[in-house]
């Protein structure tokens, strides 16, 4: 895919200054300038991230999605708090974007014209992100992690008319059930079925004997 991964993980050395517990938990801040990242509403929250890199010449077009904030460092020991002598400090790459045409795809000329149009070719995209688990069960939520994963999803199926659609969220999707109602479904579920189940193993047990 023309990417290499930096070796280590992003740290950030400022991590207390952002109220996060270590420095491998670090904000990753969005491109501005891109369609996926652009209306982010606010940071997406990464742990032991790794950076990756695009390679030039690969014949991917890439563009950078989620950066970590300077001075960030690169690091393979987890208890380091700080960057050493010769490490690489700066704003790190912690998501990118690559697209290019199809191999071998072919497309009709746009009306009037004598060549087929690049940006009409069918194209393959990839995205590659330093975390997968910004979208787990415990990251989901947080901060923007739950749009940027969206917006993932959709730029990947070709969707891109519904980027930064926000699915509207129910107000109000708690079930309050009352105690007499608790203990209904708890013995209907616990002998109330087991019963009506045998009911029915008998019944049929008894047809088959009569006939």
């Amino acid at each position: 895919l023309g990417v290499e991964w930096r070796p280590g993980y992003v740290m950030y050395p400022k991590f207390e200054e952002q109220e996060l517990p270590h420095p491998s938990y670090l904000y990753a801040r969005p491109n501005s300038q891109n369609s996926l990242t652009q209306k982010l509403s606010s940071n997406v929250l990464m742990a032991q991230a790794s950076s990756p890199q695009a390679i030039d010449g690969s014949g991917w077009q890439s563009d950078s999605l989620l950066l970590s904030y300077a001075p960030a460092f690169i690091s393979n020991n987890l208890a380091q708090l700080e960057p050493q002598a010769g490490s690489s400090i700066g704003a790190f790459d912690l998501a990118i974007s690559l697209e290019r045409p199809r191999p071998g795809s072919t497309a009709k000329p746009r009306a009037g014209e004598p060549y087929v149009n690049p940006a009409d070719l069918p194209r393959q995209r990839v995205v590659m992100v330093g975390d997968s688990d910004f979208l787990s069960d415990g990251g989901y939520m947080r901060g923007s992690n739950r749009e940027f994963g969206l917006n993932v999803v959709q730029w990947l199926a070709h969707r891109d008319k519904q980027i930064n659609i926000e699915v509207p969220r129910s107000t109000d999707n708690r079930v309050r059930l009352s105690d007499a109602t608790q203990k209904l479904l708890m013995w209907g579920f616990q002998a109330g079925l087991p019963l009506l189940i045998l009911l029915c193993g008998l019944g049929y047990w008894w047809v088959r004997k009569r006939r």
